[in-house]
């Protein structure tokens, strides 16, 4: 996987806490550190990613944000939370590719890039790379 930096983003490092989980044919966005009001999720999108051309693959697959921000300790891509509207869906016309750039704001704006093969059945991978359980996620990247 490559951590690549994109303009408008705090993060892309190995410390961003942000992840993904599989679980069969469902995608989550795993989310840590919200331990303020100010840091609750207000954004989130997912976008196909083409490396040859390391570019954005349009239209964006999945973006949401909040009308009343909360923390979430994960959002499984297409379902909206209360308090959160979609602002993009492309799910139903668009399959989720090879690799994906995720993008998160919790205060701070976060971005990595993911390469959909490489994640585990019920497992989190974060921006190390690093597969985890859920629970070892949130111990590293909680308040």
């Amino acid at each position: 996987m490559l951590l690549v930096a994109a303009p408008g983003l705090a993060g892309c490092t190995a410390l961003d806490p942000i992840g993904l989980r599989k679980d069969g044919k469902i995608i989550t966005v795993v989310i840590g550190r919200q331990c303020a009001p100010e840091r609750y999720l207000t954004r989130l999108r997912v976008v196909n990613y083409d490396r040859s051309k390391k570019a954005e693959v349009a239209p964006t697959l999945w973006e949401i944000e909040a009308t009343r921000p909360q923390a979430l300790k994960s959002v499984v891509l297409g379902t909206v939370p209360d308090g959160y509207v979609a602002r993009t869906n492309n799910l139903a016309t668009q399959t989720i590719g090879d690799t994906v750039w995720l993008s998160v704001t919790i205060g701070d704006t976060y971005g990595n890039l993911f390469d959909i093969e490489n994640l585990r059945d019920g497992k989190v991978m974060d921006a190390a790379l690093k597969v985890q359980s859920e629970e070892e996620f949130h111990k590293q990247y909680g308040c």
